[in-house]
C-alpha cells in the first residue's frame, strides 16, 4: 500500500507524456545518466512480480533498472524510445545472473541463456523476432535436453 502514491503518479506521468505537449522534465535519481546532454533514468523498487508494459510512444531513454525489495538488483538494460536495446540482464534474489538476452527494438533477438542460483548454465538458445528459434539446449538438475524449434539462426546472431 505505501507504494500505491508512487506508482500512480509515475502512471499518470507517462500517460500525460504519451498524450502529447512539452516532454516531460529528465528523471533526476541516483541511477540517471547523462547521454547527449540530457540527464534521464529510472530506477524501480521492485517489491511483486515485474509487469511488463510497453510504452512505444515514451520519450523514457536510459538505463532501466528494477530491485527486489532487498536491494538487489532484479532486472538491468536500456531503453531507447521506451523499448529494450541491446543486452538485458535479470539476477537471482542472491545477485547471482539468473538470464541474459539481447534485445532490438524491443523484441528480444540473438543468443540468450539461464542459469541456477548456484550459476550453473540451464538453458541457452537463440531468439528471432521474439521467437525461439534452431536448437536450444537445457541442463535442469543434471538432465540435459534438447528442442529443436525449427527456424534458422541468422548467422550475425551466432555466438563467437
Amino acid at each position: 500500500m505505501k507504494y500505491a502514491l508512487p506508482v500512480f503518479i509515475f502512471l499518470a506521468g507517462i500517460s500525460l507524456a504519451s498524450c502529447g505537449g512539452k516532454p516531460a522534465a529528465p528523471v533526476n535519481n541516483t541511477d540517471s545518466v547523462t547521454q547527449n546532454g540530457e540527464t534521464r533514468g529510472l530506477t524501480v523498487n521492485r517489491v511483486s512480480a515485474p509487469v511488463t508494459k510497453k510504452v512505444s510512444d515514451s520519450i523514457f531513454n536510459g538505463d532501466y533498472i528494477e530491485r527486489y525489495d532487498n536491494g538487489i538488483i532484479f532486472k538491468r538494460g536500456y531503453i531507447q524510445g521506451g523499448e529494450a536495446q541491446g543486452t538485458w540482464r535479470s539476477f537471482h534474489r542472491n545477485g547471482k545472473l539468473y538470464s541474459q538476452g539481447e534485445y532490438k527494438n524491443g523484441i528480444r533477438q540473438g543468443y540468450a541463456v539461464t542459469y541456477d542460483e548456484a550459476g550453473n548454465m540451464t538453458s541457452e538458445g537463440y531468439y528471432k523476432d521474439g521467437k525461439q528459434v534452431g536448437k536450444w539446449k537445457y541442463d535442469l538438475n543434471g538432465v540435459k535436453k534438447e528442442v529443436d524449434f525449427g527456424g534458422e539462426v541468422p548467422a550475425e546472431y551466432l555466438k563467437k
